[in-house]
């Protein structure tokens, strides 16, 4: 499909480039990390859908990283309360955002 559209040698190029890029990063030295509890905020109130499987999955994120991971639920306003909360989290990692989804 791509034929038509690109030459053969730009997309080559494209690919070397892309393959390139990766090579070039520098991987992040994330050894110490989780080093706390990390925090899942929830949109929503307390035994709905969307905290039933934000705890769930944070039994198993739990074992995985090794620290404890804590649910908040953040309520309010079309979940606007909670993402306004992330923003004002620092970016570090420790707060992360559980958010549903609708395909309309």
């Amino acid at each position: 499909m791509f034929d038509r559209f690109l030459p053969k040698p730009l997309m080559a190029g494209a690919a070397a480039a892309m393959l390139a890029s990766l090579a070039m990063t520098t991987p992040v030295a994330a050894d110490d990390y989780p080093d706390r509890p990390v925090d899942l905020v929830v949109g929503f109130g307390t035994g709905g859908s969307a905290d039933r499987m934000t705890r769930a999955v944070s039994t198993y994120l739990a074992e995985e990283l090794g620290v404890p991971v804590k649910v908040t639920n953040r309520p309010g306003a079309g979940t606007q309360v909670s993402a306004n909360y992330i923003l004002s989290r620092p970016d570090d990692g420790y707060t992360v955002y559980a958010s549903t989804f609708a395909p309309t």
